[in-house]
Order: structure tokens, then sequence, then C-alpha cells
């Protein structure tokens, strides 16, 4: 206040003034000097935002700001500082500890699999129709809790799930072609990938692993591509129908319905612009020879950014073939289901389009049931009514879920002599001790117990298998085999085996 000696009522007192042509400038807050104007981000959470106006300090709360990452359809990346391109193809995907990995299945399809590591811990769900989900290698049911709560997996939907964490990364993905990775601010700067480095520059986006910058999306993309099954990660697009849309003017006019100030996006519309999806839609339907997916797809993707934002989007499609359950265009993201009716959690996510339970009908899995179809929640994880299992680090107990009453019975239990206690193909129990296989066929082909192959053509009796005479504790077995000449030619074949097992021979 620069008139404030002049109308100071107070008597003159002895201390330091300001020299001619200098005034007091703002002051102490919390023992630090800010200067007038001066905007500052308080506290170790960063949860006060203050700044000086005429020597007072001015806060308030200050909120964790986060961005989403999303993969959708066949090939569409939009980065968390906002950059959209296209890449087709994509094989292992390094994102975060996130990774989308697609394996053959056959010649005409892939499996999708979405792995997350963190600390240690290990996720992998299969994206698809049950959606497998295995946690270090152990299958489990949704919900899951693991880590001690670090990490939240649960269903969204009748063909959705959502990977929370206590770090503020949240994974939602929605079958089969959409994925949306959120990361807080705190990761500002530090992530790397498909998704970029959140630093709010689009600019630098197309960072290879070795610090590299390009200008090419599929340089890029491939810099991030790993694994064995690289060579084959193209996507078949056969199981899409080719030809329901004739021309690209056909393709424009319909994707151009993102942008219709009359259509059912247009309040969304006009909070984010959707020119960049209208080129992913065209590009798209080109690609796919105007298959009426592609549309859907393209569609449900701005569908969900507009929901995830809090925007409303009006009904553009009501087909839905699910059983007891009918479609919604702003559906609930946390459905009721088995495990929530003894295992509540609060729901924070925005609306989404999609498959909803009917009334009376509740989520079991990715399938709705009567209340009574129900399951039981025991040690974090859900289980199927019906279901047995084994439970104890050692398998100490076998386990079944009582499905009227949602109550687990245990009874102890062990494995047998001839069984082992361990995982196998994702599943936690008694399981035969493993075994191996030696073969001798054809002219003779050899395969060894671990699995090398080699050929010889004598024609003596040869010992394929048999216990050394320094082993003790197991029973003795030995197997021969004879070789022959075959018609005369400078080949053998196996003609005759001898089995001696205990002092007792087979021929």
């Amino acid at each position: 206040n620069p008139s404030a000696p002049t109308n100071c009522p107070l008597p003159s007192q002895e201390s330091c003034i300001c020299d001619p042509g200098y005034i007091l400038s703002a002051g102490d807050f919390e023992g630090f000097y800010y200067a007038e104007g001066q905007s500052v981000v308080l506290d170790g959470d960063c949860g006060r935002w203050c700044d000086t106006i005429v020597v007072q300090q001015r806060c308030v709360e200050s909120m964790m700001v986060y961005a989403t990452c999303s993969v959708e359809d066949l090939g569409s990346y939009h980065t968390f500082d906002g950059l959209s391109f296209r890449v087709m193809g994509s094989s292992l995907l390094p994102h975060f500890v996130l990774t989308v990995e697609k394996v053959p299945r056959g010649l005409q399809d892939f499996s999708r699999f979405l792995k997350f590591e963190t600390e240690g811990i290990q996720v992998s769900i299969e994206m698809g129709e049950g959606s497998n989900v295995k946690v270090d290698g152990q299958m489990v049911r949704l919900p899951v809790n693991v880590g001690s709560g670090q990490i939240r997996i649960y269903h969204s939907g009748v063909r959705g799930f959502v990977l929370e964490t206590t770090f503020g990364v949240t994974v939602r993905a929605d079958w089969p072609h959409i994925i949306r990775i959120t990361a807080p601010g705190t990761y500002s700067g530090t992530l790397g990938g498909l998704c970029g480095n959140l630093n709010g520059d689009i600019s630098d986006e197309f960072y290879t692993p070795d610090g590299v910058l390009l200008n090419d999306t599929q340089l890029f993309a491939d810099s991030w591509r790993d694994g064995s099954l690289s060579a084959h990660c193209v996507d078949p697009l056969d199981s899409w129908e080719p030809g329901h849309y004739q021309n690209g003017s056909q393709f424009i006019e319909h994707c151009n319905i993102m942008a219709k100030h009359d259509g059912p996006f247009a309040e969304c519309s006009r909070a984010i612009d959707p020119q960049q999806r209208i080129i992913d839609c065209v590009q798209l339907l080109e690609q796919t020879q105007g298959a009426r997916e592609a549309l859907c797809e393209a569609l449900r993707g701005y569908t969900l950014l507009c929901q995830q934002n809090g925007i409303g989007v009006e009904e553009w499609r009501s087909a839905t073939h699910c059983a007891n359950s009918h479609y919604e265009v702003c559906g609930t993201s946390c459905p009721a289901s088995c495990p929530s009716l003894s295992f509540p959690f609060q729901c924070t996510s925005q609306c989404q389009e999609g498959c909803q339970c009917n009334d009376g009908n509740v989520l079991n899995g990715d399938r709705c049931v009567p209340p009574v179809g129900c399951g039981c929640y025991h040690s974090g994880r859900y289980r199927q009514a019906g279901e047995r299992f084994w439970h104890g680090e050692e398998c100490q107990f076998l386990c079944v879920c009582d499905g009227i009453t949602g109550n687990v019975h245990c009874t102890p239990s062990s494995c047998s002599e001839e069984e082992v206690c361990h995982v196998l193909d994702g599943e936690y129990g008694c399981h035969p001790r493993p075994h191996a296989s030696c073969s001798a066929s054809g002219d003779p082909h050899y395969k060894s117990f671990d699995g090398t192959y080699f050929d010889f053509q004598g024609t003596c009796r040869y010992v394929l298998a048999t216990v050394c005479n320094d082993t003790t504790g197991l029973p003795h077995f030995q197997v021969d085999a004879r070789n022959e000449p075959w018609r005369g030619l400078p080949v053998s074949i196996t003609v005759e085996v001898f089995v001696n097992v205990s002092g007792h021979l087979v021929h």
C-alpha cells in the first residue's frame, strides 16, 4: 500500500524502513518469503495452490491431475499428451510396465493378452469371452485383490474389466479392441512406450527405448515391439464381413455422425474435437473394406471418451445379444455382481455404453444370472458355486463353495504320494508328478527324455532306457529295441521291443 505512511494513525517508532523509491513487498508465509503475485504449490502431496496478493496468501486445494492413453480398434493410439496416430500389426508392446500381447491362435485369429507387472506381481488377462485372469501364473476369478490390496481387478460391464492400483494407475479394457490407461501427474516425463512420456508436449512423443526421437509412426511402434512372434503380428480381418458400406463417400458420411450438430454426439463434439476420430474412422473402414463392425468400434471409442470426460451421448445403436441383459448408452461401470453382495466397493467411474444385466440379475463373471446362481468370496478371490479348490501353502485343505449360503467349507487334506502341490496350467492344487517321454519311431528317429532328436541306422538291439546301477530307492526297469534292415535299403526300422520290469520280461 504505497500511501500507508501518509494515512498511518499510529505514532512513529524505531525500526527499519525502506529507502526512498522502495516499498515493502509481500512477506512471510509459513516461514518462507514470497514475492507479490508469486504462485506456489505447497505440501508434500501438492495439496495446496497458493498465490500472493497484497501481502496476503490465498490458498486453494490443489487437485491431482490425471492423463489417459488409449488403444482402440485395430491400431489407433491416443497418447497421454493428446497425440493420435495409427499403427497396424502390433505385437508385444511395452507400455509403462503394461504390455499388450497378441499370440496366433490357429490360422485365422489371435489371442489377446493384457499383462501388468509391478513390484514383482505379474497379472495376465486374456481379453475375450470369459476374460481368463492369471496372477503370478495362477488362474483367478474376478474380482480379486492382489498384493494386500495394491492391485484390484473387477468386471466393468458384461465385456469389460478395470485394474486399479493404490499408486493411481488405472487400466480399463472394453473387449475386444479398447484399452485405456490413466496415470497421475506424478509420472510426468517418466513414462515410455506407445502412450508417450506424459510431459504435456506432443512434439516429442515418438522416443524409442534407446532415447532416439523419430518422426515415423511405424518405425516408432516397431522400436517398442518385442517377442519372437512379432513377424506374425498382422491382424486377420476375415471375421469382419466387408462390403456393408460401399465407397469412400459412405465412409465419410457415416463417420461424420461424430461431428453433426444435431446428432447423438452433439454435446460431446462441442467439447472434444472429433476430427481426428473421424479420420481414424474413415481409415478403418478403408482397411476393412466397409465392415459394419469397423464403424461400430470407431463410434464406440468416441462414446467412451466422451463419457470418461463426463459428457453425455445419445443412443446411437440398440442391438444386443447378451442373455438376461439389455443395451444402455449410459449404464453403470460398476454393475451389481455376485461378489459385490459380500464385497462392496465405492464406484467412482463414469457411465459407459454396452450390455447391462436385467433387473433381478447380477453379473457372475461375464454372464448375468439370478442371485441364487452366485458363488463365494474367499481369501481375496471369487469362487463359483460348487467349485472345489485346494487351500494352504502345501495344499493342506480341500475346500468347496456353497452357492446357497455363499460360505466356503474347508476340510484338512493332502496330496497323494503320486501327486505334488503346485500351479499347473494356471490351477493351484494337487497334480500328478511330472513325467517325460522317450520315443523310437520310423526308420528310426529317436527323441530323448529331455527332448533331443537324433537319427542313426544301426541294426542291433539297443537299450532305450534303464535305471542306472548306482540309483537307489527306485523300482528297476529296462526297455530295449531291436532294429533290422528295411527291404535291402541302407536304412533300419524298429521291429522288436523288450520290457523288463522288476524281473518280469515282456516281449
